[in-house]
């Protein structure tokens, strides 16, 4: 009985969030859920969660996102984030982690011994910290 409930109950969810206009994907690369006011994802890179305004991401693996320009909450340890496009703000409260960016308004860094790249722009940068530093360059495209 028990194994049944799940499944069934999972289809229940999944209809209303359909009927209710968000769009859900299951695939080999992983899970979403979005719709017009953000979404979920999640995937072997970790999770983000977009309210349409804010990217947050939480995960200490490599990560690889599009930044279409929403502000960006980055709360790792140890991660490899890199963020395509232009983001708006960009808040790092992490340690030892690599951030890569393609443009962004600003840069606030948080914690210790956090590498930040930008490609392009001269955005504001905050560092707040030990043995933190940024420089033009890096793996993101603009």
């Amino acid at each position: 009985m028990r194994s049944r409930a799940l499944p069934l109950a999972c289809g229940v969810v999944a209809a209303a969030l359909v009927t209710a206009g968000c769009s859900i994907t299951i695939d080999e690369n992983g899970a979403s859920v979005s719709g017009d006011e953000g979404g979920v994802s999640l995937s072997e890179e970790g999770v983000s969660i977009s309210d349409g305004n804010t990217m947050r991401i939480a995960d200490s693996g490599d990560v690889n996102r599009d930044c279409e320009g929403l502000d960006v909450q980055m709360l790792t340890a140890g991660a490899t984030v890199v963020l395509n496009g232009s983001c708006g703000a960009v808040e790092v409260a992490a340690d030892s982690a690599e951030l890569h960016v393609g443009t962004a308004d600003s840069i606030t860094v948080t914690g210790n011994g956090n590498t930040i790249y930008y490609a392009t722009g001269s955005p504001e940068i905050t560092l707040q910290g030990l043995n933190n530093t940024t420089q033009e360059g890096g793996q993101a495209t603009p």
